[in-house]
């Protein structure tokens, strides 16, 4: 029994006005640098050189106020799976998260505009320290392949379009994949 109340107060203070966000959550310091944080990162995108956190430098550098909300929604359900003092699968959906979510996108976004620069520069170090914990630094990135003659085609191919009809699409859609020959 002493176990059940000793994690209902604990799934208290954490869930209490969030304070699990903090560094140190009994006196809300170190806000959004708190090790959890990292760490789901780092078990959700991070967690080897083939994760999509390591894949993806050009969605995850910096790390984005969208990622940190569903860090911290994630998070949040975690805690909330042991507010009883006893384990109780949850389910993790839009449905059960969204407005949990979107607190934290808030906070979030009022955290990052306080001090933009300084927020960002903490985003990119949260990036750095999660790829090498994935054991991808060094790992060389893709190597594009639209350069030189491919590119140049592709944007004299964009030239005169807007993207917004239809029938520009139609030619993908109809299989007229310019190598055909059509009767």
């Amino acid at each position: 029994m002493a176990d059940v109340k000793k994690n209902v107060d604990k799934a208290t203070r954490l869930l209490n006005d969030r304070s699990f966000h903090f560094k140190k959550p009994s006196t809300q310091e170190g806000f959004y640098k708190g090790a959890v944080i990292k760490n789901v990162l780092i078990a959700t995108l991070f967690k080897d050189p083939g994760s999509l956190g390591a894949t993806f430098e050009e969605v995850f550098n910096p790390i984005s106020l969208h990622t940190l909300a569903l860090m911290l929604t994630l998070i949040e359900f975690c805690i909330s799976e042991w507010k009883s003092g006893k384990f109780m699968q949850g389910v993790f959906s839009e449905k059960q998260c969204k407005a949990s979510y979107d607190v934290h996108f808030v906070d979030l976004k009022a955290w990052h505009f306080s001090n933009e620069g300084v927020v960002i520069n903490y985003h990119k170090k949260l990036y750095e320290r999660a790829l090498k914990a994935s054991g991808a630094e060094g790992v060389p990135g893709p190597v594009p392949t639209l350069v030189g003659k491919n590119m140049e085609r592709a944007r004299k191919e964009l030239e005169g379009h807007t993207g917004e009809t239809d029938s520009e699409l139609d030619e993908v859609n109809n299989g007229n994949d310019g190598d055909s020959k059509h009767a």
